[in-house]
């Protein structure tokens, strides 16, 4: 089930999100999502189909890149017996199946420039010829597209359509990474804490402080699905009643796989922002090698207690449970 309330979190990028996604849902206007994996574009997809006018139609999801390419054209269009070795008899296509209803094709940049040129054709009018066959159909469904790729990159390196670009791109979303939503990555964390708590019969009801400034400090290369697989790690390992940083996943190497990200982002960065961020991972690290004690950290960092705890407010770095 899709619903507005499946997308949670307070920051401005989700709130506006969702009054987009309000404006838009009762339109048949094609969507376009772009953003980088893990971000939750099917949850948008779901969401505008629930508010829909089609909301009692069916919903299909197909992942073109999890479909080799020449059987993806069947999968959408269909096929007629004898198209090709194998085709033993006319197969319907989800497109047909998806009469009336909405379509999701995700990761819409690994679809070929040949099969992006039919889709084109289908957007203009809503026609379509299966595979093998002569005769044209027509449907009617709304289309909501998606792709984690840079798409100006790969319309420059001729890998993807700029017309198809401009049919898909009526309404554009681009859902934001979870390293800039904030306090949200505690209100989610909670959430997925209570409901692998619940499914697992554990009785875990928060994190403890230093868990909580590590979910906090973590740049979430994965985003929400890296958050989510984090929190279910926990509730497996866990023991006690509070999430502990020993349960957690060993961050340094998930930050070192999309390190590339951060670090751009850095290189933007004012020099007062690269420093701060230089700051905060030199204390990070300090509090973690040190328990998170305070004493002990403020010690090696040759500063007194109250100037360490000073250093981490105007830092952000709050030892306080919430």
């Amino acid at each position: 089930s899709f619903g507005l309330e499946k997308i949670i979190g307070e920051s401005v990028g989700i709130n506006s999100m969702r009054e987009l996604i309000k404006t838009v849902a009762p339109t048949n206007a094609t969507v376009l999502v772009l953003g980088e994996s893990g971000t939750g574009k099917e949850l948008i997809a779901g969401a505008i189909h629930a508010l829909s006018q089609r909301r009692e139609e069916s919903y299909t999801r197909i992942n073109c890149a999890a479909i080799p390419d020449q059987l993806l054209e069947s999968e959408l269009f269909g096929h007629e017996k004898g198209a090709f070795t194998g085709a033993i008899k006319n197969k319907v296509g989800r497109m047909e199946e998806a009469d009336g209803g909405t379509v999701f094709l995700d990761e819409i940049g690994d679809m070929s420039r040949p099969l992006q040129a039919k889709l084109l054709r289908f957007l203009e009018d809503g026609t379509f010829t299966r595979v093998g066959g002569n005769q044209e159909l027509q449907v009617n469904v709304r289309l909501i597209a998606a792709t984690n790729r840079d798409i100006v990159e790969a319309i420059r390196g001729n890998q993807f359509r700029e017309d198809l670009f401009h049919r898909l791109n009526v309404v554009q979303f681009t859902p934001p990474a979870l390293r800039e939503r904030g306090e949200d990555v505690i209100t989610l964390a909670k959430h997925f804490l209570k409901f692998f708590s619940m499914t697992m019969n554990k009785t875990i009801d928060n994190f403890t402080d230093e868990a909580t400034i590590l979910l906090r400090t973590h740049h979430w290369p994965g985003n929400v699905r890296e958050l989510r697989n984090a929190i279910e790690r926990c509730v497996i390992l866990e023991t006690g009643e509070q999430i502990k940083p020993s349960s957690l996943p060993d961050f340094k190497v998930e930050s070192r796989l999309g390190n590339s990200e951060p670090s751009r982002a850095k290189s933007d960065a004012s020099l007062e922002e690269q420093l701060k961020e230089t700051e905060r991972d030199i204390i990070l690290q300090k509090l973690s090698a040190t328990d998170f004690n305070i004493e002990t950290a403020a010690e090696t960092l040759q500063l007194k207690p109250h100037d360490l705890r000073y250093r981490m407010h105007q830092l952000k770095l709050e030892l306080d449970s919430d």
